[in-house]
């Protein structure tokens, strides 16, 4: 089956050496509206941009959204889901991530090298876990959070819709972080965290407000 990677940044190469190494799919192309059609991504041509699928997933029916920004990353679901019907958008998980029993992985996430998901943990749809995030057991990452690189998640967390766990932060156990907040590189998190804000320093705390479109730090 092949599989189209929309998005050619460095999540979009972290989803293409997962797809490669996984092998249930060929990669088709990159859809990249900020490159000309025929250019190269490593191996693979740019076949579009978002705007061209409507004609593109006649013959290709499955995709994954490789956008690191979460608000980004729901646009570009809408924006496709409009443009069409045809498009499947399935989970990417690198082989060498660690997944633990019982544990729901949602339509459209990306798990990177050497994540790992612990046992009865819950990721949402469009979610991403990049390389070397850790998310503990019973815990819970809404539709498009995110865990970046190096951070680690305890056990009973819920992260709410949009959030961003960034760089090498922490968060321990039984704590709940809302919707649309950043929690900063290198945080943290000891107690709640509520939604709309940025959070960071040790211990983690609210420095300000956020827009739910604003860009991260």
């Amino acid at each position: 089956m092949e599989i189209l990677i929309i998005g050619a940044g460095g999540v979009g190469l972290g989803v293409m050496d997962a797809i490669e190494k996984n092998g249930k799919y060929e990669i088709a192309g990159f859809i990249v509206d900020t490159l000309p059609v025929g250019s190269k991504i490593s191996r693979y041509e740019v076949l579009g941009t978002v705007s061209d699928l409507s004609h593109i997933s006649n013959d290709i029916h499955h995709a994954v959204i490789a956008v690191g920004d979460n608000w980004q990353r729901s646009e570009m679901v809408q924006k496709i889901t409009g443009l069409s019907k045809n498009l499947n958008f399935v989970s990417v998980i690198h082989p060498t991530v660690c997944i633990g029993s019982d544990v729901k992985i949602g339509d459209g996430s990306i798990l990177l090298a050497g994540a790992i998901v612990a046992s009865n943990a819950i990721i949402g749809k469009h979610s991403l876990l990049a390389m070397g995030a850790i998310l503990g057991h019973h815990s819970e990452l809404r539709d498009y959070a995110s865990i970046l690189g190096g951070a680690t998640v305890a056990g009973n967390v819920r992260i709410g819709e949009y959030s961003c766990i960034s760089l090498g932060a922490n968060v321990i156990n039984k704590v709940s972080i809302g919707q649309h907040s950043i929690i900063g590189a290198g945080a943290t998190v000891v107690s709640d965290i509520p939604s709309n804000v940025v959070a960071f320093g040790t211990p983690a705390t609210v420095k300000r407000s956020r827009q739910e479109d604003e860009k991260y730090l």
